[in-house]
């Protein structure tokens, strides 16, 4: 294989991996017509169809995928090697990727990796933000930050701490109603639910009561969403009270748009757990960027009632 098909697999990776060749384009910095024309250039090279073209879409062919499959791995570790020579003794270079949860991440992530670029000019983060929580092994991230349980996997995932939560109501809820005194008071207010992203799960508000953990379900929401988002906007609208992320509401906690509720009973929430491959060849400046959120994450992920540590949540370790 030459110099020439070995881009064009890079590219073809690229257009499994984004979606088709616009976004892959948009992605790697190249035209459109340049990604087209190189995945052409290799069909008629190897004698195969790797597309189907339409006016409104590409799709990789089932032999292209199969290839891309085969090769994503070798060319990632590739790029990676590469990148490493690169970076010379004391400067850091080169892109990262990074993945978190939407919320999160935009609130968190992307302040702390925006100081980390700061420390490191020449260094550049690709910020991929979704709730959905996905193999390192597969996807092209570096390092992601993910909150609760993780799924099985061999990435390594070194926990920073616990997300702070508040049980948060607008003041005119509070106002008609008073501050409820005890948990079991909440089966009486209104309230909006949280489903985790991709599963039927509804999230159970943690408190701590008499030094053991409890949840709390609400039985009848006013409204259910997906969104953490959306839930946040439904507590400031009035429509009920939620548990949810405090780093969400602090602004409206400090300027009295919302009131916390049962604050010295709310337990921490899930586990923030920062995860990368297990890999022996890993760019400098990622490792640095896995030592700087390691470094400055638990300021952000403290808060709640005390656990004792027999209740506390299990704790995946490196």
């Amino acid at each position: 294989m030459d110099a020439q098909d070995f881009k064009a697999l890079q590219l073809l990776v690229a257009v499994q991996r984004e979606g088709g060749f616009a976004p892959a384009a948009r992605h790697l910095g190249v035209t459109r017509a340049a990604v087209s024309r190189a995945v052409a250039q290799l069909e008629a090279r190897w004698q195969v169809r790797l597309a189907r073209r339409t006016t409104r879409q590409v799709v990789l062919t089932e032999a292209a995928q199969q290839l891309v499959a085969r090769c994503a791995a070798s060319i990632r570790t590739l790029d990676e090697a590469f990148g490493t020579v690169g970076e010379h003794e004391g400067q850091l270079a080169g892109r990262v990727r990074v993945g978190g949860s939407a919320a999160f991440g935009r609130d968190i992530l992307v302040p702390l990796g925006l100081s980390f670029c700061a420390q490191h000019p020449a260094v550049s983060i690709d910020f991929a933000l979704s709730d959905r929580v996905d193999d390192l092994i597969v996807q092209p991230i570096d390092v992601t930050v993910r909150l609760g349980s993780l799924p099985e996997s061999s990435m390594i995932a070194r926990s920073v701490g616990q997300l702070p939560l508040v049980l948060a109501a607008a003041p005119a809820l509070v106002a008609g109603r008073g501050l409820p005194r005890r948990i079991d008071e909440l089966a009486h207010w209104p309230t909006v639910g949280f489903r985790v992203p991709g599963t039927a799960q509804h999230f159970a508000w943690p408190f701590v009561e008499r030094g053991q953990r409890r949840q709390f379900e609400p039985a009848n929401p006013a409204v259910v969403s997906d969104s953490i988002d959306a839930v946040a906007a439904l507590v400031r609208a009035g429509v009920g009270i939620a548990m949810i992320p405090r780093h969400l509401v602090e602004a409206d906690l400090r300027e009295r748009r919302l009131v916390a509720l049962l604050q010295s009973r709310v337990a921490p929430g899930p586990t923030v757990h920062v995860c990368y491959s297990h890999r022996e060849l890993v760019p400098q400046r990622v490792r640095a960027l896995i030592d700087w959120l390691v470094q400055t994450l638990p300021a952000h992920c403290s808060g709640g009632a005390a656990l004792p540590a027999s209740v506390g949540g299990a704790v995946r370790r490196r």
